[in-house]
């Protein structure tokens, strides 16, 4: 009896399909999902003066969570409109006709989601929580470097990330290092928690 072999042209054809609207759906979610992150972002950059590299950390530090999102999205679209176009061209019937069943589409179909999923999940158990943290750390970092510009005196300040800081009275010395009192900040994400300190 001969062995039946593994359709490995049809898998290819299949995967193809499948890619091709991925790969374009991929680009106008994540277009759409970087315009949302932009918009606070460039607060930060207005308000703190950040220059263009450090703004490149920045955004490359949020770039896998927005994955997170974009990744099965596309997937998703990717198959809907990969299967949508092979009926609508009569592909399938013809796929039928010649004997192979849904069944057998089943594979590429398989193999392309369990890499997804396999890749989605690496970003949320490595490349996020890093990414948070590396975040969280260049705030800070960029908060000591641009506080003198950043920091108004009487003027709550909302370009710290989560954190909005109110000073009261800002004063100068003569070396030119800046000295705060009655500093009043609080972390929005967590409203409930107020932390003061005075200098």
């Amino acid at each position: 009896m001969q062995r039946k072999g593994i359709p490995l042209l049809l898998y290819s054809y299949l995967a193809t399909e499948l890619l091709a609207p991925f790969f374009a759906s991929f680009l106008i979610l994540y277009g759409v999902f970087f315009l949302i992150r932009l918009i606070p972002l460039l607060e930060i950059v207005l308000e703190l003066g950040i220059n263009f590299p450090d703004f490149i950390r920045l955004f490359s530090y949020i770039f896998p969570h927005m994955l997170l999102y974009v990744i099965p999205m596309a997937s998703m679209a990717g198959v809907i409109i990969g299967f949508t176009r092979l009926t609508n061209e009569r592909e399938i019937l013809a796929l039928k006709a010649c004997g192979i069943s849904l069944r057998q589409m089943l594979p590429p179909v398989i193999i392309v989601s369990a890499f997804i999923a396999a890749l989605t999940g690496y970003f949320s158990v490595r490349l996020i929580p890093a990414g948070e943290i590396a975040m969280h750390q260049l705030m800070f970092q960029l908060a000591k470097e641009k506080i003198d510009s950043g920091i108004k005196e009487k003027k709550f300040t909302e370009a710290l990330g989560d954190l909005v800081v109110l000073s009261m009275i800002l004063m100068k010395r003569n070396t030119g290092t800046g000295s705060m009192f009655r500093i009043c900040a609080v972390e929005s994400s967590r409203s409930s928690s107020w932390l003061k300190k005075a200098v």
